[in-house]
């Protein structure tokens, strides 16, 4: 039943990060900060239904349970982050790399 739980967490705070980071970037927001703020947000939905849902009360202290949750949130924001940023320069490379050829190519046979 608790591994149940944790999914349902997992995926309501899944539908909260991409609920918020579609709406930061439809609002124009860059995807670094849009991806930061939407994965904080679902962090903290995490933390409130994984104590209300899934986590066993008494098992420990809370401020130790927060800092052992935190740590690990840590990590993944780190995950996360260098996703978006390998992606960034990967788009950044091909774009440059685009540029490069249609430069490298006679004028008459570069495309619109």
């Amino acid at each position: 039943m608790q591994f149940l739980l944790y999914l349902i967490v997992g995926g309501l705070s899944f539908f909260v990060d991409i609920g918020i980071f579609v709406l930061l970037r439809m609002a124009e927001m860059s995807v670094i900060p849009a991806s930061i703020v939407s994965f904080i947000a679902a962090t903290g939905a995490n933390y409130v239904l994984s104590t209300v849902l899934a986590f066993q009360g008494g098992r420990f202290r809370r401020h130790i349970e927060l800092v052992r949750f935190l740590v690990v949130v840590l990590v993944g924001l780190a995950l996360n982050t260098g996703k978006w940023l390998s992606s960034a320069r990967r788009s950044r490379r091909t774009a440059a790399a685009r540029s490069a050829a249609r430069q490298a190519l006679p004028s008459g046979s570069r495309g619109a």
